[in-house]
């Protein structure tokens, strides 16, 4: 059996991963991992006594920031992200911090065999969780009437406001000119800005998608991001992070 004191795993899809384009962020991410207790333990804090499950680390942030080489307000905005990307869950403690990295225990096996089975057989577990909100937000929203998805009517018959696409993609193409530019406005596309407008009156008018362009635009990590794209945008768990500030000051 390996001694799994001396190595860690490491997935290629790190490499297409959020944080893949900002090096600082990787070499915190990377450091979390390697600095994480391999298996259940207790260590001295001072004159405390800590128990730490496998995953979990001892945290302060000058040591750690000096460690790696970043500033303080880059590892701030770091953890940030990865807490975003529920990469990483943090306690804070009056002199300390504990930082559990999430899903030790599913890729930091002693298994290559069982690894290999769950990576092979599955795509990741965040990349699950989307694909299953996307489906069941779509089929919340979808009407039932097969003609339903290219018209405007609401689910009860009524005529809701109609849905200013071409103005919608405009104001993308308009104010995010550096980003992948959706060469189709095919159904597919309008179906995805449609179902985000029926999700709330506010999100109702050309105004608000200019606003939320914008702020896209304002958003460092959001304009930095791999695979950040106009179908990226659209996605209703992407959407609701947006929505909610996840991504403010990153």
């Amino acid at each position: 059996m390996p001694d799994m004191s001396s190595w860690v795993k490491v997935s290629r899809k790190l490499l297409t991963s959020a944080i893949a384009s900002k090096p600082e962020y990787l070499a915190v991410w990377m450091h979390l991992i390697l600095s994480a207790s391999y298996k259940p333990g207790e260590v001295l804090v001072g004159h405390q006594v800590v128990r730490l499950e496998a995953g979990q680390l001892v945290f302060g942030r000058i040591k750690f920031a000096q460690q790696i080489g970043v500033s303080e307000h880059t590892l701030r905005m770091a953890l940030k992200s990865l807490e975003t990307l529920q990469q990483i869950t943090i306690k804070s403690h009056s002199k300390f911090s504990v930082i559990t990295v999430v899903n030790w225990a599913k890729y930091q096996t002693d298994s290559p065999a069982n690894h290999q089975q769950s990576t092979s057989s599955q795509p990741a577990s965040h990349h699950n969780k989307e694909v299953l909100e996307i489906q069941e937000e779509d089929q919340k929203l979808l009407r039932k009437p097969a003609k339903a998805d290219l018209d405007d009517e609401g689910e009860k018959g009524q005529k809701a406001k109609p849905v200013p696409y071409a103005e919608i993609f405009d104001a993308y193409s308009r104010i995010l000119p550096s980003l992948p530019q959706p060469k189709l406005r095919d159904d597919a596309r309008k179906k995805a800005i449609r179902l985000r407008w029926q999700m709330d009156e506010k999100f109702q008018s050309v105004d608000f998608w200019v606003r939320y362009f914008e702020y896209i635009k304002g958003c460092e990590f959001l304009m930095g991001m791999r695979g950040a794209c106009f179908d990226w945008f659209f996605k209703p768990a992407n959407f609701k992070k947006v929505i909610d500030g996840n991504y403010d000051n990153a």
